[in-house]
């Protein structure tokens, strides 16, 4: 079976051979370096979907693709982040590639034996996808800051249901 997710990571690992260490796409606990810091961005692109699907009045309980048992996990979440995957992905890829992150902004979690950003890297990351947020780029025919893609992506999710019920 073609596995288009696989076939997207291997070659970030390849574009990242000797930049940073990367052994394929795990989740957590993260065992290397750009797992680690993936994790981290995914996380904060999470918590930005999460907030705009709540502004515009979005259960975020429901799934679509990623359907669960109601009210165990906010499953909607994790069907509209996917859009912005690759933002996380973009950053991350700049932070490798520009040595910004040496070992000093990682920590080893004793508990999962995996890997974390430490709080200087955990500080650098934040910086550096804050800045990629307030970036304009093209949405609907106009120049818009990417953190505000997500709030228009939800407002317009919103009207779609509003529209169906």
């Amino acid at each position: 079976m073609f596995n288009v997710s696989r076939l997207y990571f291997q070659q970030i690992t390849l574009f990242l051979a000797g930049k940073m260490t990367f052994e394929g796409r795990q989740k957590r606990p993260a065992y290397d370096p750009f797992n680690a810091l993936l994790n981290y961005l995914y996380g904060m692109l999470y918590t930005s979907v999460h907030l705009a699907l709540l502004k515009n009045g979005i259960d975020p309980f429901l799934g679509v693709l990623h359907v669960d048992r109601y009210g165990a996990a906010p499953t909607l979440v994790f069907d509209a982040i996917e859009p912005y995957r690759p933002w996380a992905d973009r950053v991350a890829v700049q932070l490798a590639e520009g040595g910004q992150l040496d070992e000093s902004a990682f920590e080893p979690d004793a508990e999962e034996h995996g890997l974390w950003l430490s709080r200087s890297g955990k500080n650098l990351v934040i910086d550096a996808m804050l800045i990629f947020l307030e970036e304009s780029s093209a949405y609907g025919g106009k120049q818009v800051k990417r953190k505000v893609h997500i709030d228009l992506d939800a407002q317009k999710l919103a009207t779609l249901l509003r529209e169906y019920s």
